[in-house]
């Protein structure tokens, strides 16, 4: 099979399999939550040089902590439930940790601050955006605004090849990335913006539930912070001197390569949300 249909036909499911978890139940995306959390976190102990599968395996249970107590505390904080999910997945969190820490201290590892610093990275950087997903998806039409944040990050990427490729001459940030420039920045940043006039008024049930201007918004917040997630997996690939995250996804390199933006757009449209929804009530 040649490198473009392996990386059309990967692509095609990968889409599948984000849109399917978004859109079926509340239990396909909690576990389509846990897969990209789990994944990310052991590709990240992979690149970063944790050799340890213990060590991996705790480091993805901890993800598992973060993601699913963010699912339940979110739905149960909406839905008015009485049971203490916060506080109790909080609990197990601080346990977690509690656990990573001493385990440290019986590592051989020559250079054990590092290891312990990586794994906490792990759960900032991978898990907590990942967990975060749960108080978009439980906002109003919620699978919906999701969705959309996902197509936005995926027009961003199309707009600013396709614009950067013809016309791109002022680099973007060639420290990190040559390829990038500013006209394909902008370019898919046009992308990202269109799409939120096709989600207004092309599917009214589903986003004409909020102004306008606040999916316009959108539509400037996910390219501006995606760019800003991919240049920041540029700088981790750089300073470990790896090209890809991985191969788990061919023709499209690791999981990481692929929710990269995702990383730095979800936390940015989650902090929108919920100061609009302190200013409008």
């Amino acid at each position: 099979m040649s490198n473009f249909m392996s990386r059309t036909l990967t692509g095609i499911i990968y889409v599948a399999v984000i849109v399917a978890g978004i859109c079926v139940n509340n239990y396909t995306f909690a576990a389509l939550s846990c897969l990209l959390a789990g994944l990310g976190v052991a590709e990240f102990t992979r690149i970063t040089g944790q050799r340890s599968t213990v060590t991996t395996l705790v480091d993805v249970a901890g993800a598992m902590i973060v993601v699913l107590g963010f699912d339940t505390s979110v739905m149960a904080l909406r839905q008015g439930w009485s049971f203490p999910y916060a506080a109790t997945w909080g609990m197990l969190f601080t346990a977690w940790l509690i656990l990573r820490i001493v385990m440290q201290l019986y590592s051989h590892n020559p250079a054990p601050l590092r290891v312990l610093a990586t794994s906490l990275m792990s759960q900032l950087y991978i898990a907590l955006p990942i967990g975060l997903m749960s108080v978009i998806y439980n906002h109003r039409a919620g699978h919906a605004l999701l969705l959309a944040v996902f197509i936005m990050i995926w027009l961003n990427d199309t707009g600013a090849f396709l614009v950067g490729s013809r016309i791109g001459r002022r680099k973007l940030f060639e420290r990190l990335s040559p390829k990038k420039s500013w006209e394909g920045f902008f370019g898919g940043m046009a992308f990202s913006i269109a799409s939120a006039f096709v989600f207004y008024y092309g599917f009214a049930t589903w986003y004409g539930c909020r102004p306008l201007w606040v999916m316009v918004t959108l539509g400037v917040i996910v390219p501006v912070f995606a760019t800003w997630g991919d240049l920041a997996e540029s700088m981790i690939k750089r300073t470990l001197k790896v090209k890809d995250s991985g191969h788990l996804l061919p023709g499209h390199g690791g999981i990481l390569d692929r929710i990269d933006s995702l990383l730095i757009a979800v936390p940015a449209v989650t902090v929108f949300l919920t100061f609009l929804d302190l200013l409008l009530g």
